[in-house]
């Protein structure tokens, strides 16, 4: 690769020692495809393509991808476009692709990645070339300094120097360190996890620790301790801000001594760790208040790395969303609207990537059988926008206030409850359906978990009946989904247990129980 190349960060398939892969998201999606050796790859919804996307979007050959000093993709005369960072390219003109460049071909994304993606598993029958993510690291790295903190992980990983990681609640923290983990000496070692903040005093210490028989009270054996059990790998210390001072202080003599002492015994034992701890607090400001020891933050930051929240990833809600929708719908054919993707770019995400899975998730439970999820079926808490008919679905003790990052209205949000066709009361206006999706009547029928309520009288719908059938239909998705779990299947739908026990009385649903 030429000096110029290096700088530009562009691809060179013949001199790179590791192989190029294309990490595509769909409507289908996210996989990854080892790049096809040769000069030209064809890139469209025709089966003749060399790299197939079946998506209504795509053009039947709708762009190419050039190889030679480095690698190039070229438009094909789309009907949407081809797009390399944002800008569109004109019929028969290519742009340099560099490693991490977005291209965006109709509504589907991809981005070129150097090496096997951590978690791509081998290929599928009737997948040829496509490699879906396992439990990978990351299943979608389009943000530029995520990029960043992933190629620097490749540096610090083989390392033994200690990590902290920061980030606010649900940034994939804990995934980071497995990522560490994986890539480092020590893989073919335990990982270990503790969460400090769920644990306190002695029950504390004794996890971490270990205790020799009648070192408390419930002590009736001796246990090793989480680094005994981790000798040789990792022990991840996620949320290690909220450690008690006195444990502080018998953690850091581990750090040091790299030897452990059980509870109720004076015997030392050598353990050789390596510690990846996680906080979303400021150890900083906390080592200022004396709430962390300074010696003991100093030696567990060998190096750190500050995960940024999801609401300044943008580029990457959508892919992640169709993800884990992928992983969630279990090969059943969900789709996400144009409008729903709107709707999830639109929204601030406080609780980051871990609510952005719960939001999909619930939303399959909210769409009823294989259908497209609109977004009134995400249902966004705090959108004083979700429609009138609904909005009873929560408690006032249930809705969760607005949240503070603006009320300016969301791209792609909630339609009007009332639209041109006065029999259905949520129009969609989203891209054409995928192949799988044709014959689908795009109105609220049964099979999309909004029963179709024929108007009163030849009138107007009768709407409180509409919403109560709504409702009653996804309390009984949640109970199935959920084996009768009435905990589990209050948290999918949004609501308290004793409000979701309400409704199962007001609606004469059998009580179910655990199965």
């Amino acid at each position: 690769m030429s000096k110029s190349d290096e700088t530009a960060d562009v691809l060179s398939v013949r001199q790179d020692a590791r192989e190029p892969w294309l990490v595509i998201s769909s409507a289908a999606g996210v996989r990854a495809i080892p790049l096809p050796r040769q000069p030209r790859i064809v890139i469209g919804r025709m089966h003749t393509c060399d790299i197939v996307i079946e998506d209504e979007s795509v053009s039947r050959e709708h762009a190419a991808i050039h190889s030679g000093n480095g690698l190039t993709v070229e438009d094909l005369g789309s009907r949407n476009k081809t797009k390399v960072m944002g800008r569109a390219l004109s019929r028969g003109e290519t742009s340099p692709l560099a490693v991490g460049s977005v291209v965006e071909i109709g509504y589907a994304t991809m981005f070129i990645q150097v090496g096997r993606p951590p978690g791509a598993r081998d290929s599928q029958p009737g997948l040829p070339g496509a490699h879906p993510f396992a439990q990978a690291p990351a299943p979608v790295i389009l943000d530029p300094t995520m990029q960043r903190l992933y190629a620097l992980l490749d540096v610090i990983a083989p390392s033994p120097l200690n990590v902290v990681i920061l980030g606010e609640t649900g940034t994939g923290k804990e995934v980071f360190a497995e990522a560490i983990h994986n890539g480092s000496r020590r893989a073919g070692r335990p990982l270990l996890r503790i969460n400090c903040a769920a644990l306190s005093g002695s029950l504390l210490e004794s996890e971490l620790f270990g205790h020799e028989k009648g070192a408390f009270t419930g002590a009736l054996g001796a246990k090793a301790g989480l680094f005994e059990a981790g000798d040789g790998g990792t022990v991840f210390l996620d949320e290690v801000g909220e450690l008690p001072l006195d444990t502080q202080a018998k953690l850091l003599r581990v750090i040091e001594r790299g030897e452990v002492i059980r509870l109720g015994s004076v015997q030392p034992k050598r353990v050789d760790v390596r510690y990846v701890a996680a906080t979303n607090r400021d150890l900083q400001q906390q080592i200022a208040e004396n709430r962390f020891r300074a010696d003991l933050f100093f030696r567990l930051n060998g190096f750190s790395v500050t995960l940024p929240p999801l609401r300044k990833r943008r580029k990457e809600i959508v892919p992640l969303a169709r993800y884990f929708l992928d992983r969630a719908a279990q090969g059943r054919p969900y789709l996400l609207t144009r409008e729903a993707e709107g709707a999830l770019e639109g929204y601030p995400w406080p609780g980051n990537v871990r609510e952005l899975k719960n939001v999909v998730e619930r939303a399959i439970v909210l769409a009823g059988p294989p259908a497209r999820i609109d977004p009134f079926h995400l249902h966004l808490p705090g959108d004083a926008r979700m429609p009138a008919d609904m909005v009873d679905f929560m408690s006032p003790n249930d809705t969760i206030p607005p949240t503070p990052y603006g009320g300016a209205p969301m791209p792609g949000a909630y339609p009007p409850p009332m639209g041109s066709a006065p029999h259905l009361p949520y129009a969609h206006t989203g891209p054409p359906a995928p192949p799988h999706m044709m014959g689908h009547p795009m109105g609220p029928t049964p099979g999309f978990g909004i029963p179709a309520v024929q108007p009163a009288h030849g009138g107007a719908p009768d709407l409180r009946a509409q919403r109560e059938s709504w409702e009653r239909q996804q309390i009984l998705g949640a109970l199935e989904r959920t084996s009768g779990n009435q905990k589990e299947a209050a948290k999918l739908l949004g609501i308290s247990r004793r409000t979701l026990i309400n409704k199962i009385e007001a609606y004469g649903i059998a009580r179910p129980r655990k199965r």
